[in-house]
This record gives structure tokens, sequence and C-alpha cells, in this order.
């Protein structure tokens, strides 16, 4: 396999996982409802308690980590975010 479908493979993968997270947490802009460019924030960096990006490899995330993750993180469009 080559570099560069080794990168797609990732990629495909990361955004997969990300569709999921923000699925998980409602599909749509805490702030004002959007469902366009969605990203993922957490409410306090001072009390996170999980890396996402390095967990949610784990085949158990979704079903052991997710009440943290929704207890943890919302969703915000990009523009509220600003």
């Amino acid at each position: 396999m080559s570099r560069a479908d080794n990168i797609k493979k990732l990629l495909e993968k990361y955004h997969t996982q990300r569709d999921q997270a923000i699925e998980i947490l409602g599909n749509k802009c805490k702030s004002c409802g959007s469902i366009d460019r969605l990203e993922i924030d957490h409410i306090d960096p001072a009390t996170k308690e999980l890396d996402i990006s390095k967990q949610w490899n784990h085949p158990a995330f979704w079903d052991v980590e997710k009440r943290a993750f929704v207890k943890s993180n919302y969703a915000k469009c990009s523009i509220c975010k600003k």
C-alpha cells in the first residue's frame, strides 16, 4: 500500500469517527442549532479527562466512554466557536 493510500485510509477513518462523535453530541450546534460545519469543543479544557483522538480507536471506546465524552464535550458550528 502506498503512502498516499495510507493517508487516504487514515483520513476516511478520522472523518467516520468524527461524524460518529458529532452524532452522539446531537448533530447540531449547541449555541445556534445549525447543522453546518460542526466542530467538537471541550466544555472546560482544564477538566479534560480523556483525549478523544488517542482513545476513540479503542474497540470499546464508544460503549465505555460515551457518557464521559457527552458530559465533557459539545458540538459548535464554526461561526459560534469563534
